[in-house]
C-alpha cells in the first residue's frame, strides 16, 4: 500500500466529547467534499489519550488481513506517535504465527505480540502506562464476512477482552476502520454453504480461518481508502477477579460506544445513512 503524506484529523474538544451528530470535525475536509479519497491509510483521532495509562484498543472489523491495523499500529505510515505521543502500540496476533521461522522474527520486529492471555496481560500490567494492546475483537471467523459493503461484526459473545481490561484496569478504546472490508473480494461463502461449512470446520484445527480471497494481481489489496477512527477511552477500574455482571455491564457499554462511533462517522467516510452495524 502507498504510504504518502497523511491527512491529519484531530478533535480539539475534551476527551469523550462529541463533534456533532454527523461526527464532522472542524477544520477538516470530508472525502465526499474533496471529490477524491486518498489511497493511503488515514488514522483519525477523536480524543486525547493520557500516556500514563495503558489501553486496550478493540479493532473492528477484522477484514481479510487486518491491513488497517497493521498500517496504523505497526508502522509510522500514518503518524501514530505524532497523534498519540507517549504511547507504544502492539498489535496482537494469533500465537500459531509465531511458530513460523523468519515470519516470527519479522512480526516481532514490527511490534506484533502474541494474543495469548499471558502476553496481553504483560502489556496491560506494565507500570507507568504508555502501552497499547490492539486486538481484532471479531477474530479469524469474522474474516469470513470481510466483503465489500459488509458491516457484520462478531462481538455479542466476545467478552474475553473486556474481562482482561477489568483485570488490569486498562482503558478500553473502540476503533472502527472504515474501508477495511473493501480491500478484497471473496469467493461466495454464505452461511450454510459447503464452502462456509468447510471453513468453519477447519478453523478450530488450523487456528486460522481460510477466506478464499483475491485483490489486485492476486494478493495485493484493491486501491481503496482506509479511515481508522480511534474513539474516546472508556475508563476501567481494576478488578482482579471481575464477576459476570461486571463483565456484561462493561461489554454493553463498549458496544454502545462502538456503535456511536460508527454512526457519528459513517457518512463522512462513505457509508450511507441508512446502513447500520449488524452485531452477531
Amino acid at each position: 500500500m502507498e504510504t504518502g503524506t497523511r491527512h491529519r484529523q484531530e478533535v480539539a474538544d475534551l476527551p469523550g466529547s462529541a463533534t456533532g451528530p454527523s461526527g464532522d470535525i472542524s477544520g477538516t475536509t470530508s472525502p465526499s467534499r474533496a471529490g477524491c479519497a486518498p489511497s493511503a491509510p488515514q488514522l483519525v483521532k477523536t480524543a486525547e489519550l493520557d500516556p500514563s495509562h495503558n489501553y486496550l484498543f478493540g479493532f473492528h472489523p477484522h477484514g481479510v488481513l487486518v491491513i488497517g491495523a497493521f498500517s496504523n499500529f505497526c508502522t509510522e505510515a500514518t503518524g501514530f506517535s505524532r497523534l498519540f505521543p507517549g504511547l507504544c502500540p502492539h498489535l496482537l496476533m494469533l500465537p500459531c504465527w509465531f511458530r513460523l521461522p523468519v515470519f516470527r522474527d519479522y512480526s516481532m520486529l514490527s511490534g506484533l505480540v502474541s494474543s495469548a492471555k499471558a502476553s496481553a496481560a504483560y502489556l496491560l500490567s506494565r507500570p507507568g502506562g504508555g502501552q497499547v494492546a490492539v486486538l481484532a475483537v471479531g477474530g479469524p471467523l469474522e474474516a469470513l464476512e470481510a466483503k465489500p459493503g459488509a458491516l457484520s461484526l462478531r462481538i455479542r459473545n466476545q467478552k474475553g477482552f473486556v474481562k482482561l481490561a477489568l483485570e488490569h484496569g486498562a482503558s478500553l478504546v473502540p476503533v472502527f476502520s472504515f474501508g477495511e472490508n473493501e480491500l478484497y473480494q471473496q469467493f461466495p461463502n454464505p452461511p450454510g454453504s459447503w464452502v462456509r461449512m468447510a471453513q468453519e470446520a477447519l478453523q478450530p484445527l488450523l487456528r486460522v480461518s481460510l477466506p478464499l480471497f483475491h485483490g489486485r494481481l492476486g494478493l495485493l489489496p484493491f486501491r481503496r481508502p482506509i479511515y481508522t477512527v480511534v474513539g474516546a477511552p472508556i475508563p476501567v477500574r481494576r478488578s482482579p477477579r471481575p464477576g459476570r455482571a461486571q463483565v456484561d455491564a462493561l461489554h454493553a457499554l463498549y458496544v454502545e460506544r462502538l456503535t456511536r462511533l460508527f454512526e457519528e462517522h459513517k457518512e463522512r467516510y462513505g457509508v450511507p445513512a441508512d446502513r447500520h452495524l449488524v452485531l452477531t
